[in-house]
């Protein structure tokens, strides 16, 4: 099973990604205990949520508004392409790319669509796209 690294998990929890969207942890912070969270109130406080793929997409706002335009998510699982990215959408025609993640690499097999996904949702949270845990009230 692969999921977010403890350096990444923490780095999500500080940006203010809610807990409960993950659903793995690290067993008592153990790099190689991965678990499925059955409840999230049932962690110890040892233990380290972490997000799979499915778990960060589903994070992802499907529709984020910027500039007046409305930018729709669009997912590929190609290889060698940018994996997430948001883009204009006028009568089904794309007018124009917003940003893309492809993990910073456009070689082939370099491609990881869980890094890509990190570090989407690290730039949806840093610019406000996510509402962040802390902002609930």
């Amino acid at each position: 099973m692969k999921a977010t690294t403890i350096e990444q998990s923490l780095h999500l929890i500080g940006l203010g990604l809610k807990r409960t969207s993950s659903d793995l942890y690290y067993y008592k912070g153990h790099r190689d205990e991965l678990e499925v969270i059955v409840k999230h109130e049932n962690l110890d406080d040892e233990d380290i949520i972490a997000w799979s793929l499915d778990a960060l997409i589903n994070a992802m706002p499907k529709i984020i508004v910027h500039d007046m335009n409305k930018h729709v998510l669009c997912l590929r699982y190609a290889e060698g392409k940018a994996p997430f990215m948001y883009y204009v959408v006028e009568s089904g025609i794309n007018k124009g790319t917003l940003v893309r993640f492809n993990n910073g690499r456009c070689v082939p097999d370099a491609y990881d669509a869980l890094d890509a996904a990190y570090q989407m949702v690290c730039w949806l949270l840093e610019d406000g796209y996510i509402k962040k845990e802390e902002d609930n009230g």
